[in-house]
Parts: C-alpha cells; sequence; structure tokens
C-alpha cells in the first residue's frame, strides 16, 4: 500500500503555494487515506491542483503529526508552512476552519517535500 503514491488533490491556491516553495504542510481531518498508516516517510506522492486538470507535482511524504484541535497543529508547525498568506495564527485557523470545517478532530498534519525552494 506505501508503494502506490498518494494523491493529495488540492485547490488552486494551495497548489500553488506548493508550487512556489511557499507550502510544505497540509492539514487534513483524520480518516481515509489521511491517517497516520498512510502517511509513511518517504512514500510518492502526486499533489494535483484539483482532480481533472494537469497540474500534477510530485512529491513524497516527510514527517507528520496527528493533533487534537488545528490551534495545536498550527501552533507546532508553523502555521505560515500551512496556510502561507495568514497574518496570524487567528487567521489561519480561520482559513483552515472554512476549508475543512468546523467539526472537532483529530486532525493530521503531513509535510510534503516537492523539491522547491
Amino acid at each position: 500500500m506505501a508503494d502506490k503514491p498518494m494523491f493529495v488533490p488540492l485547490a488552486t491556491n494551495p497548489y500553488r503555494w506548493f508550487e512556489q516553495g511557499l507550502k510544505r504542510w497540509e492539514l487534513r481531518r483524520v480518516g481515509g487515506q489521511w491517517q497516520p498508516k498512510h502517511c509513511v516517510y518517504g512514500r510518492p506522492a502526486t499533489l494535483s491542483r484539483g482532480y481533472s486538470t494537469p497540474d500534477r507535482m510530485p512529491a513524497m511524504v516527510g514527517i507528520y503529526a496527528v493533533f487534537d484541535t488545528m490551534e495545536e497543529a498550527m501552533t507546532v508547525v508553523d502555521y505560515r508552512l500551512i496556510i502561507p498568506t495568514a497574518g496570524s495564527l487567528r487567521d489561519a485557523v480561520k482559513v483552515a476552519t472554512e476549508i475543512l470545517g468546523d467539526k472537532p478532530g483529530p486532525f493530521i498534519a503531513v509535510e510534503f517535500l516537492t523539491g522547491q525552494p
């Protein structure tokens, strides 16, 4: 299972942030493929702008961590590496809540190594 690349669909802005080397971590609610057993260090990944565009970027899973809250995740992992345009932790949590909804965690933060600066 870990040999198959992890497919990571992203909205346009997060995809561009990875492309520009501004974003290194993706935050998701734990479930489905977003579980520790699937986030094996060194696993190949494909970052995708959406599902049906040709925009694809090869990456590799780095480290991951599981957190009870978004605030905890964005304090331990610098929030600017998750939401690069956020001016503060509070702003980052607001943006992440708009994307992920306000259901409780746990959340998983996964580092993706893209070879970008």
